[in-house]
Parts: structure tokens; sequence; C-alpha cells
């Protein structure tokens, strides 16, 4: 759709930013009762079965649930009439509520505009050392650990859905001296998030709407044989395979074990543990993880890694030298 023009409530349609297959998304201009630019989500007309519409729904109360720094907020939602034809085909079992005009009504939300970078390009494109890619991953897995609190599996961690941002970017200075004290991760998409309290979701409603829900490369083996009792462990298995491609620059190989290109030990032992084909032998927790890569930043001995003597009294110098 041209958004030239559009507006939705108070929110003028500027451009498209992003989507996927059901839904676009746009930056727009709130004109009242304040001024400032957000993002607008909108269902695509000839996507909105009831499946669709309901899954969408699910995405916008599973965001309006979190309260997370790290995670995209919800300002505000509803329906709207899409600006088309009479005549334009609509997918059947689609929504068939129509205006005068003949336009379908669709739900949209709005959430705070996110300018940022995916966090493998931004990691790239300012040469990130090893232990400022892992800060950066440490805020990825409390926001994770604030879904799974909330009751939501994301089901779908990979890096476009997950954006850095710089906070003061008026200060021309401020990439030139590559100063990220200021770096900060917002996880923004929730399109096939999961609720694990059945008063949030009804699970029938979902079922076979896709036939494999997540990308590949970054899903667990039981998500991708569509076990629909997945957990929050799924998300674990995709922060370990997150977490090696941050450390080096491609995702696992499972033709090959974990690949050839292998992080430092302790790491390695991270991203081990996460990517067990058994959940049950993975981090319970993202906070347990999260906790585990602080003390390797830390010099402090990690859960996952069987150290000798001689590397414990290692990093127990390297904390204490001053």
């Amino acid at each position: 759709m041209n958004s030239d023009g559009v507006v939705i409530g108070p929110y003028k349609l500027l451009k498209q930013i992003g989507g996927g297959a059901a839904a676009i998304v746009y930056m727009a201009e709130q004109v009242e009762p304040i001024r400032r630019k957000v993002a607008v989500k909108l269902l695509k007309p000839a996507t909105a079965t009831r499946q669709v519409v309901a899954r969408f729904e699910a995405e916008r109360q599973a965001l309006a649930l979190m309260d997370h720094p790290n995670i995209v907020r919800v300002f505000d939602g509803g329906s709207t009439s899409w600006p088309s034809r009479v005549g334009d085909p609509v997918e059947e079992g689609a929504i068939r509520r129509l205006t005068p005009l003949g336009s379908p009504v669709l739900p949209y939300f709005v959430m705070e505009l996110v300018d940022g970078a995916a966090i493998t390009d931004f990691c790239v494109q300012h040469r990130l050392p090893i232990r400022e890619r892992l800060q950066l991953f440490i805020q990825l897995c409390r926001a994770v650990q604030h879904a799974h609190q909330k009751g939501i599996i994301h089901r779908d961690l990979k890096p476009s859905d997950i954006l850095v941002t710089l906070h003061d970017v008026s200060n021309a200075n401020l990439i030139e001296r590559h100063d990220r004290a200021t770096a900060h991760v917002k996880l923004i998409d929730f399109g096939v998030a999961k609720a694990l309290h059945p008063e949030l979701t009804n699970p029938a409603v979902f079922r076979g709407v896709f036939p494999l829900i997540g990308t590949p490369p970054y899903m667990s083996p039981e998500q991708a044989a569509r076990n629909v009792n997945v957990d929050a462990r799924s998300d674990i298995y995709s922060l370990g395979v997150l977490l090696y491609e941050l450390l080096t620059g491609a995702t696992p190989n499972p033709d090959e074990g974990s690949s050839t290109k292998l992080p430092p030990g302790e790491l390695n032992s991270m991203v081990m543990k996460c990517t067990q084909t058994d959940p049950d032998r993975r981090y319970p927790t993202a906070e347990a993880l999260a906790l585990d890569v602080q003390h390797f930043i830390n010099d402090e001995p990690v859960s996952v890694h069987a150290m000798s003597t001689w590397n414990r009294i290692g990093k127990f110098v390297r904390r204490n030298w001053r």
C-alpha cells in the first residue's frame, strides 16, 4: 500500500520500514495529543483470516504485558479500514466485515520507533570486541527472561528482530570515538510468540496457521519437528545460536557438529549447553545463561566449564590485578 497521505486515527503513515507475510510496519507521525515518531504495524487485507487476526491480536496483547527497557513498548492499538477497492480479492476464511467503502476492518497497534541495526550488523559495523558483544547479549538474555516471566515464548529469536540503538546519536563524535556506552538492545517482534497461559491465548486458534513457525537456522530441534508443546527452553536454544554467531560471524553448521569456528573454551561450553538436543540439558533459564556470560566478562568461574586450578588462579589474578 502506498502510505502517502494515509492517516489512521492520530497517526500519519510516512513510509514502510518493515513487515512480513502477514503484516506491514510503517514509520508514522503521531499528531495528537503529542507529536512524535512511532511505528504502526498493520495487517495486510489478503492475509486477514480469522486465525491470522487472532495471532496478531495475541502479539499485541503479549507486547502490552511487557515492561522492560530491552523490549519494544506498545503505545496504542485499534482497528481501521484499509483503503482498498471493493473488488479486491479476499482470502478464503478472511474477516468479511466490510465498511461502506468495501474495506475490511483490520487491527493495528502502535509501538515505539526503534531506529537501529540488527545486533550482528551493529557488532560488525562498529568492530566490537568480544566483551562488548557479550554485554549486548546479556541485555538480550534479560529481555527474553522478562518475556518468559510474563508467560511468553518468543519462538523466533534472530538478528533482524534484535536491534541495537545508540541513545545519543546527536553527538557526532559518538561513533567516531567508538564510544558504545549507550548501545542499547531492543527486541522488536513477537509475531509468532506462544503464550504459556491459556487466558492469554487459546492454543486451538493457532494450530495449523503456519506449517513451520520460526527461522530454521535459529530453531530448536523440537520446534523444527513442529512440536506444539515447545517451552521456554526452545528460546534458550536460539540464544545459543545467536551467541555463537556474535562470536564467530556464522551460525553453527549442524552437519559439522558445532562447526569448525569455535569461540573461546568457556564460551563454547555455553553455546554447547544452550544447543543440546535434549531441552533438559540446556540452561534452565535465560537469566542463568546471562549470569554465566557475566561471570566470563568478570573473569569469574562459569557453571558449565570444568576449570583447572591454574585457570582459576589466573582468573583470580586478572580480577584482582590492581
